[in-house]
């Protein structure tokens, strides 16, 4: 009889291997049948939508909108690639990942030996590993400034720093300051107690005059931004909105485009502010050739347009609302004056008028009598009657000569 070894099955294992491999072809099958499935249940949810947003339309509704997939995902490590691509173009994610340490300043090293080495080992190297840390530690500096006395009784002392700008308290923990609270938003109590755990001797006081004070540079950066911004940029948007500024309401202006921000706050949303901002912090007024052609455009009167060509430049804005209540004044007074004027010619040829002119009495003087003199008497015109308790105006200078409805 021939023996059995380990190596070969016996009739039950058989069994059951033939059944473990019929389960595994059903098995496989189903999962076959299961994504059959799943791509026909995919065809019919589209064939549904599609009939919903045709029934949708003929009711005069509106489809589904049809929503493009995000662009940002393209070219990222890992992204799917897009229909057509080669398999070179598909990357596994991480694969095109950037040496991290290699652009590190490394500021310490040190060298760690293994607690036993094997007698007979071969050194071969090291095997590099980078941490990076925060220190966080107060640096108090004490400047000890010289003191020298001239032989004129006087004393020179040595200069402290510039970065300092007379403050006790150093350019970095201000600049730290500044960062927490405009960028960070870190409320100003939050401030005062941070650097206090950190080991700072500051107050509240102080923390607000670093937030608040002595920030001429920064405002000089800012109309820099925008003047450089606006010489250089193809296009600028603008926009504002309402904002509240200690209790009183404001407006708040946008000037920017991609590649600049540029942001103020006012008092008014209106032409003119909006022309102050965009001079970028210059004061000065001229009177230039498009200035003097948007005069005439506008029809300003020609003696107007010659008071105010008199001087072309002005330094600021006092000097220029100077020189304007000057021209005003000027032609006022002309005007007036000329009015007057026309006013006793066309009194010339009223009797109770007239002898006070000859007698060369003053033209204030003719006015008020004439203005106190004349009376209503049945008028047959209505836009001449005149009340006596109105005051006199030199619009009477219209009466060319004496109407059959007054009497003097």
């Amino acid at each position: 009889m021939k023996e059995r070894t380990e190596a070969d099955p016996t009739p039950t294992e058989r069994q059951l291997m033939e059944r473990c491999r019929r389960y595994e072809q059903q098995v496989q099958e189903q999962a076959n049948q299961l994504a059959d499935f799943k791509v026909l249940l995919e065809a019919q949810r589209e064939e549904i939508q599609r009939l919903k947003d045709t029934i949708a339309i003929l009711k005069g509704q509106k489809g589904r909108p049809k929503i493009k997939p995000s662009q940002l995902e393209k070219g990222k490590p890992g992204s799917a690639p897009e229909e057509g691509g080669t398999g070179s173009e598909q990357t596994r994610a991480g694969s095109a990942k950037r040496v991290k340490t290699a652009h590190l300043t490394i500021d310490q090293t040190e060298i760690l030996r293994p607690e036993q080495v094997p007698p007979g080992s071969i050194f071969k190297g090291y095997q590099d590993y980078v941490v990076q840390e925060l220190e966080v530690q107060v640096h108090t500096t004490c400047y000890r400034c010289e003191r020298w006395q001239t032989p004129d009784g006087g004393y020179v002392v040595g200069r402290l720093p510039v970065a300092l700008q007379g403050s006790h308290f150093g350019p970095r923990l201000r600049s730290y300051i500044l960062y927490q609270y405009y960028h960070q938003h870190v409320t100003q109590p939050l401030i005062v107690e941070q650097v206090r755990e950190l080991g700072i001797d500051i107050s509240g006081g102080q923390v607000n005059r670093i937030l608040t004070e002595g920030k001429d540079a920064f405002h000089v950066e800012k109309e820099a931004i925008l003047r450089t911004g606006l010489a250089v940029a193809p296009y600028v948007s603008v926009d504002d909105t309402a904002a509240r500024h200690q209790g009183q309401n404001g407006v708040c202006t946008y000037i920017g485009n991609e590649f600049f921000t540029w942001f103020a706050s006012t008092e008014s949303k209106s032409r003119r502010n909006f022309l102050d901002l965009l001079r970028t912090g210059h004061t000065d007024y001229v009177l230039n050739e498009a200035a003097r052609e948007y005069l005439v455009r506008q029809k300003l009167p020609k003696a107007q347009r010659q008071l105010l060509a008199e001087e072309g430049a002005f330094a600021d804005q006092a000097h220029w609302e100077a020189q304007l209540f000057s021209a005003m004044m000027r032609a006022s007074l002309t005007s007036y004056a000329m009015r007057c004027v026309g006013f006793m010619l066309s009194a010339r040829s009223i009797p109770s008028c007239r002898s006070a002119l000859n007698s060369g009495a003053r033209w204030r003087q003719c006015v008020g009598r004439s203005g106190t003199s004349i009376k209503r008497s049945k008028p047959t015109n209505r836009r001449l009657v005149r009340s006596r308790r109105r005051s006199w105006r030199p619009t009477l200078m219209k009466f060319s000569r004496p109407s059959p409805a007054f009497r003097v």
